[in-house]
């Protein structure tokens, strides 16, 4: 516990997340990445530990599969998304925002090396939220998907009366542990809410020896 713990602590204070300080997470919908990360591929493999089936929407077909073998996971992404990728003190975070006119700001952080719980990586969820400006976090509801994925819902305030609803999926197997945060400012929320299922439901933890469950 105290481990992880202290990976928790070096991750909140390793400087700007992905190069932003004080931003709100649906702020990074504005100012789009600079870099391109891992190209997104086109992928029908079934090899991995997806969510469990009925628990999202199935991602169109004309959506793009973006795969990172080396932090092993894989997603799907609305095509046109653009992503940014890198590693900060030795954490793995990706973000991407889907095009306009969907207000919708994705986030994927990478622990590996050590076993979280779901309750710390929630936290880690949170921490990353106030690190991006987002502020009086609370958890709305927790869904139990699986042993391995558990869904968080969320609702922040960015400031200026802005209030930012997101979906968090925590995902861990063994040593690989996965934050995703997919969200959108509240009056969009509604509107957004199929495109961000289909992200978080699309998710899949790859492994050379996978947990096998049930496609969805």
């Amino acid at each position: 516990m105290k481990k992880s713990l202290l990976l928790l602590s070096m991750f909140v204070i390793s400087g700007p997340a992905i190069g932003v300080s004080n931003v709100a997470f649906v702020a990074l919908g504005q100012a789009r990445p600079s870099q391109t990360g891992a190209a997104p591929e086109r992928s029908q493999s079934s090899t991995g530990t997806p969510v469990p089936a009925g628990k999202a929407l199935p991602a169109p077909a004309d959506w793009d599969t973006y795969t990172d073998v080396e932090k092993g996971y894989r997603f799907k992404l609305p095509k046109g998304t653009q992503t940014d990728s890198r590693s900060v003190a030795g954490f793995d975070r990706l973000i991407a925002m889907v095009p306009e006119p969907r207000k919708v700001a994705v986030m994927v952080v990478v622990f590996r090396e050590s076993r979280f719980s779901k309750d710390e990586l929630l936290e880690a969820a949170k921490r990353t939220l106030e690190r991006l400006g987002e502020k009086e976090i609370k958890v709305d509801s927790r869904i139990t998907l699986s042993e391995d994925h558990e869904l968080a819902a969320l609702t922040s305030d960015a400031g200026n009366g802005m209030i930012t609803k997101i979906k968090s999926l925590l995902a861990t197997r063994g040593t690989d542990n996965y934050v995703m945060l997919v969200g959108s400012p509240e009056p969009s929320f509604k509107a957004d809410e199929p495109t961000i299922d289909q992200i978080w439901g699309s998710f899949v933890m790859l492994g050379s020896s996978p947990k096998q469950t049930q496609q969805f």
